[in-house]
């Protein structure tokens, strides 16, 4: 019979069968006991991961901190480093669950140059048409056209300070294009995570009952609290209201849902005459096609995990890994093997980390191979690639 531990590699790596995935969620959604052992070797990947790619002194501190949290919440922890230790490293290690950085990979085929990751950029589009590049500012701070003084802060990003109320309103829109990700700060304070392929319209001044902007994109917003005036993020259709609060937008045009996640605080999600209330850890869902408005409990991390630096996955189908990475390596995916557009993928990657790597390590867990041209992924059988390899020679 598996323990515990097996299970939660097993699940983690993406190795169960959907009725066993099932039973484990069920578990996991009602046994308080398995969600804490769940969540201390989630945490136990992450300073094992920070380890590995920093090999540093104040990543070992880390990792040792981390440890003694765990350790300090209860002492069945240590019946889990014991026990469960060699279950956690299989899966963090052995299983191809993390992604970063691997030691030997199934080879992707390149016949270009390497395609790096993408960086901060994006550019402010002024109410007069104005366009200014962010990524290349250099000034403490600027007067844009309109009158409107803005802060930069090289690791902040731009920050707008709310105006005098006699002063004119203008609306300002950051677009960030594929490869790129932006963070800034809005008039009442609030921080917002511009994702790739994505933009973020607002006034240079809150007036009104409301603090309204609008959204296209992924998003991930910070919100100052102000009971007196709720922030609403419209994006399309779609509005959501919240007083202070942290939570992730996910509503580009090309994806099948568009997905509300919030991290904390309390939000309503409202399309037409339909809203849902959400409490941490919820996100409400959108159904595109049949605009039907659901609710489900989730993993935040999964879904705000590019804030940090990251992409996680848990069982995600292939298709949506490859838009994700579209965006971010700015690259179009084709695939040729279309059987593997549904297959599930289960792992952890840094942003920072070439294409090529993340590539390598979906092709070692999948039987998938890629293959590079002219800033297009192929996506073929690992027969088929090896095929045409032979021929070549």
């Amino acid at each position: 019979m598996k323990t515990i531990y097996e299970w939660i590699a097993d699940y983690s790596a993406g190795n169960l069968t959907e009725p066993e995935a099932k039973v484990f969620r069920d578990r996991l959604e009602n046994d308080e006991e398995v969600k804490r052992l769940f969540a201390d070797v989630r945490q136990m990947e992450t300073a094992l991961r920070m380890l590995e790619v920093e090999t540093s002194v104040e990543a070992w501190e880390r990792f040792q901190k981390a440890l003694s949290g765990m350790r300090s919440r209860r002492r069945r922890i240590r019946r889990m480093m014991a026990a469960g230790i060699a279950a956690a490293i299989v899966m963090f290690l052995g299983v191809g669950v993390i992604l970063w950085r691997p030691v030997s990979l199934p080879p992707v085929s390149v016949a270009t140059e390497e395609i790096t990751p993408g960086s901060t950029k994006a550019t402010l589009l002024l109410a007069d048409g104005e366009a200014i590049a962010l990524d290349g500012l250099s000034a403490d701070s600027m007067t844009v056209s309109d009158g409107t003084v803005i802060v930069h802060d090289t690791l902040a990003g731009l920050q707008y300070r709310q105006q005098k109320e006699d002063t004119v309103v203008h609306y300002h829109t950051i677009r960030v294009p594929c490869g790129g990700e932006y963070r800034f700060c809005l008039p009442d304070g609030s921080q917002v995570w511009i994702n790739s392929a994505s933009e973020l319209r607002f006034p240079t001044r809150f007036t009104g009952p409301e603090r309204v902007v609008y959204a296209s994109g992924e998003l991930y917003f910070d919100v100052q609290a102000d009971a007196d005036h709720p922030f609403v993020v419209e994006a399309g259709d779609n509005r959501v209201t919240v007083l202070g609060t942290a939570f992730n937008l996910n509503a580009y045009p090309e994806e099948q849902q568009v997905l509300t996640t919030l991290v904390r605080g309390v939000v309503e999600f409202r399309h037409g005459d339909e809203r849902v209330r959400l409490k941490p850890g919820q996100q409400a869902v959108l159904d595109a096609g049949t605009q039907q408005l659901n609710t489900r409990q989730v993993d935040v991390s999964l879904y705000t995990s590019w804030v940090n630096g990251a992409f996680e996955y848990q069982r995600m189908p292939l298709a949506d890994i490859v838009r994700q990475l579209a965006r971010w390596y700015d690259i179009e995916f084709i695939f040729e093997a279309a059987e593997f557009r549904d297959h599930p993928f289960t792992g952890i990657a840094r942003r920072d980390q070439t294409l090529e790597e993340i590539l390598g390590m979906i092709a070692k867990t999948t039987g998938v191979a890629f293959e590079i041209s002219e800033r297009k992924v192929y996506i073929k059988r690992t027969e088929d690639a090896a095929n045409i390899s032979r021929s070549d020679y």
